[in-house]
């Protein structure tokens, strides 16, 4: 059903825009039947397939008075704002010419045609867009650079507010299942950027606020977290998946597997386990808590990577008690590589697969 709105959108559009502008004055959008799809179905669709909490809205446009070059339905948070000139939201941008739509993290472009002027709104939108980029946590399908929806009035406007997006062509658009999967990934960004920047991101990003981004990451920031903050275990997505840029190339995510094994064996003892948006597995008891970072290779690159979030985390929690911290890796590292680990108060734990579970070496208690 979603597929096949906006398939409509991109087939129709224009086309019947033409029929309207040829009818006589005064016209009515009633005679504009791409206007009900804009304005009504879609935004119904979508809230009836995400199952949006309360505070979300979702609106189309096609214009007010005249058809604008692009339409767009928008998923407000109303905390933040509920219109599309001001705060920031997630948008459907179709592009003027309708051979393709993105989804976005939008800033609202008349907040800053309002509060500066001549060539400044253009620098500051999109400044705060960059900087904005910087402090999300993207998972790989949306892309940062720049959207190009064409377009005279509108156009540059979102092209220079948007924060990050992912395009969608005419002739390969996905399944319902993964638009809908598309825009809760990206409402969990947009979630994590108010935490950061909170409900005015002009203000934040106009301030000195924006400076010292680190001060106001959020809790579970790899640069601000607290041990006492991980208080519950949130399972990963697991089993096979594609690539949203090579839809036929396919990927088994066996990350989850093994997190989700190694919380369960260490909840069978004194152990209470948590985890958050950075780090893999915590798990504490009463003399102190525990840090695992799991990879599922074994090559140089991820223990080379473990090795820096390990050390990274371990400057965190300052007056807590942090006890040890821990690589989980598919294979053992040799004796030098593994005296070394312990200077830096790493450890290795190794786990095998047998009939497709994770078995691991010896656990901490």
């Amino acid at each position: 059903m979603l597929r096949e709105l906006f398939e409509r959108v991109l087939s129709d559009f224009l086309s019947e825009k033409k029929k309207y502008l040829a009818l006589p004055s005064p016209r009515q959008f009633a005679s504009f039947p791409l206007a009900e799809v804009v304005v009504n179905a879609l935004p119904d669709a979508i809230k009836r397939n995400a199952h949006l909490e309360a505070k979300y809205s979702v609106k189309g446009s096609v214009g007010i008075g005249n058809i604008v070059e692009i339409p767009h339905v928008c998923v407000f948070n109303s905390d933040i704002t509920q219109s599309a000139t001001r705060g920031y939201y997630l948008a459907y941008l179709f592009d003027a010419s309708f051979n393709h739509f993105y989804l976005t993290l939008l800033q609202g472009w008349t907040q800053y045609e309002k509060a500066y002027k001549g060539q400044a709104p253009r620098e500051k939108i999109k400044s705060a867009s960059k900087a904005a980029q910087r402090l999300i946590a993207n998972n790989g399908n949306f892309s940062l650079d720049p959207i190009q929806l064409g377009g005279k009035k509108l156009g540059p406007g979102y092209e220079l507010g948007c924060i990050c997006s992912i395009k969608y062509h005419k002739e390969a658009l996905p399944t319902d299942k993964a638009l809908i999967d598309d825009l809760r990934s990206l409402l969990s960004i947009y979630k994590d950027l108010q935490q950061i920047v909170g409900n005015d991101i002009l203000d934040y990003f106009s301030s000195e606020k924006a400076v010292p981004a680190v001060k106001t990451t959020p809790i579970d920031s790899p640069l601000n977290w607290k041990l006492t903050s991980i208080s519950s275990y949130t399972p990963e997505f697991v089993g096979p998946s594609t690539y949203f840029t090579q839809p036929n190339k396919k990927m088994d995510r066996r990350h989850g597997i093994v997190v989700e094994a190694l919380a369960s064996e260490l909840s069978k003892g004194n152990l209470a386990v948590g985890n958050n948006r950075y780090i893999d597995l915590a798990a504490r008891s009463n003399d102190g808590t525990r840090i695992f970072e799991v990879k599922t290779s074994s090559s140089k690159n991820s223990l080379y990577t473990a090795i820096g979030q390990l050390v990274l985390y371990s400057q965190n929690g300052i007056g807590e008690d942090m006890h040890d911290l821990y690589i989980v890796f598919p294979k053992s590292v040799d004796t030098r590589t593994a005296g070394i680990l312990l200077r830096y108060g790493i450890k290795v734990i190794t786990y095998r697969w047998v009939d497709g579970a994770p078995k691991f070496s010896e656990l901490p208690q």
